[in-house]
């Protein structure tokens, strides 16, 4: 099991939120903590200045980039920092470490991928709940109606099949 919690240091104007950037959604807004934790590890990003909505997005699509292949590694790189998210996959299996601590997540992929889902769902929908006017700025919908390959191949099964 993978859980993702974060937490939202900055809040913003809803006007502003209206006529946001990509640059603004990937640099400046909705900043905060997160920690990923699995069973037997635990890797804290509690610097107060993590673009979550970025972070959501990025690690959503490196799940679906590992998931085609049976050995592979992503990377996420902070902008603010040196500090690097290796996930590196093996068959099923996928390990996160990060350059800036000694611990290592160990899991099998598929919970790598619904604990990355669950933590881009999570957001998204407070996000949208605490500000409104995100529903009508394009690059919200983008980065927070993310469809994943495998999701998108489920939704047109599921409209086959009516």
């Amino acid at each position: 099991m993978l859980k993702i919690t974060f937490h939202i240091s900055s809040m913003h104007d809803n006007d502003i939120l209206m006529l946001a950037t990509d640059d603004d959604f990937r640099y400046a807004l909705f900043t905060g903590d997160v920690v990923l934790e699995s069973d037997d590890a635990k890797i804290e990003l509690c610097w107060g200045w993590i673009p979550l909505l970025d972070f959501a997005y990025s690690l959503m699509c490196i799940s679906d980039s590992l998931r085609t292949q049976e050995n592979a590694s992503e990377s996420f790189e902070f902008t603010e920092s040196d500090a690097i998210l290796l996930f590196q996959k093996e068959g099923s299996s996928l390990t996160i470490s990060a350059s800036f601590s000694s611990d290592k997540i160990q899991i099998d992929f598929l919970a790598f991928s619904c604990g990355i889902e669950a933590f881009h769902s999570e957001l998204v929908t407070r996000l949208s709940l605490e500000y409104p006017s995100l529903l009508s700025n394009s690059i919200f919908k983008r980065l927070g109606l993310y469809i994943s390959p495998q999701e998108k191949e489920c939704l047109c099964h599921d409209k086959k099949n009516i």
